[in-house]
């Protein structure tokens, strides 16, 4: 949170970040204004009431002026001196919201609308978190709260899960004071607990066809599966899991990926190559009535497939391949040797994957959709696979 002599200008001035920010009035102490990912301004009063930081809402801009917004922090602020609870007063009397209600809310509200995280969320938050937290005050939960439940995650995983289960809190509380539900954010200021080094494994090109060949040796539709993961460098969950026929377009070759099934919420579309298009059309062929390309075997009308996780690994020990390596390193393959050997751009290779770009501010003006770049690459990429994996 910066500090800034806040002028109508500035603030009118002010656009929307990827994450909500906010700025403190260096004039008007504890006045701050909370900017939100979609522009919103929103005014607050940060300050202390019987001994507790709280954060209470005073209104939004410009409905409430920068002026108004002053004058009412500082009266508030005379009535906290004499005594008066405004936090409580704003809450219509009661602080008492229980964290597992409050964790609900999130669940329901915000992980709800997350194309594949959502269930992990609750998995994390019903096994770590409610059965420590769950009958608390939510806005009683500290900082020990928190180092309590890092600590016992410490003891019993070596890996991420501390790290992502601090994430998760702050997620939430974050949610919270969007939504006004809760004063702070008890993990605003801890730093993550375990030092984490970032995946860079990909296939080469040898292991690549070692693993294309064993694919070859498996079941049709997992066969199939994989290849179209690796030829259209979607996400093997949901985005490719539960591929409708209704988003394929053979005339136009072209496959429109639902945003709800997206990580990043934005519809994807991706062109379909020549090499992706004659595994889909036999596919097709084989579909009968089913929506989904890759059907439940049990209830092929109603659902599409399980994400087959044993299969992959199975077809991981039969591919030879030395190297540790996840079904999500498949996309790192799909970037690297397009970048390596392809000579294909950045900016294309990321409209392919559905990355975020690093400057994510310069696709609010950036709105071409390279669609020409990505059928291209996409080709160029399916003609080096063949020959990549051809005997």
């Amino acid at each position: 949170m910066s500090v800034e002599l806040l002028t109508d200008s500035k603030i009118r001035a002010l656009k929307p970040h990827p994450a909500p920010f906010e700025l403190l009035d260096r004039s008007q102490t504890g006045l701050t204004l909370r900017v939100s990912a979609n522009g919103k301004k929103t005014w607050f009063l940060l300050t202390r009431i019987k001994g507790t930081l709280r954060r209470v809402k005073i209104g939004t801009y410009p409905e409430i002026t920068l002026t108004a917004a002053r004058e009412e922090a500082r009266r508030q602020k005379a009535r906290i001196q004499l005594g008066a609870d405004i936090w409580l007063e704003k809450k219509g009397g009661s602080n008492q919201l229980r964290f597992d209600e409050f964790a609900e809310r999130f669940l329901s509200e915000h992980s709800i609308q997350k194309a594949d995280s959502g269930k992990e969320d609750r998995r994390k938050i019903e096994k770590h978190l409610i059965p420590l937290w769950g009958k608390v005050s939510v806005n009683e939960i500290t900082k020990t709260h928190v180092h309590i439940v890092i600590d016992q995650l410490l003891k019993a995983d070596t890996r991420v899960m501390p790290n992502r289960v601090l994430q998760l809190i702050k997620t939430m509380f974050t949610w919270g004071l969007e939504k006004d539900l809760v004063a702070s954010n008890p993990a605003e200021h801890i730093r993550k607990p375990k030092k984490e080094k970032s995946r860079d494994v990909y296939l080469n090109e040898v292991e690549l066809r070692m693993f294309w060949r064993a694919l070859e040796k498996t079941t049709s539709q997992v066969r199939d599966f994989f290849q179209l993961c690796i030829l259209m460098g979607q996400r093997a969950g949901r985005e490719m899991g539960h591929l409708r026929w209704r988003e394929i377009d053979f005339n136009t070759g072209l496959a429109l990926i639902s945003f709800e099934r997206m990580k990043n919420r934005v519809s994807q579309e991706i062109p379909v190559s020549s090499h992706a298009a004659a595994i889909l059309s036999e596919l097709k062929k084989q579909a009968g009535v089913s929506p989904f390309v890759f059907p439940s075997p049990i209830d092929p009308i109603g659902r599409p497939m399980t994400y087959p996780k044993k299969r992959f690994l199975k077809i991981k020990l039969q591919s030879g391949i030395e190297k540790d390596f996840h079904v999500h390193d498949l996309r790192h393959t799909v970037d690297t040797l397009m970048a390596s050997r392809l000579k294909i751009p950045k900016t294309v290779r990321e409209k392919i994957l559905s990355h975020k770009s690093a400057k994510e501010i310069s696709d609010v003006y950036d709105q071409h959709d390279y669609l020409d770049e990505k059928k291209d690459a996409l080709e160029r990429w399916g003609e080096f696979i063949f020959e990549v994996t051809k005997c």
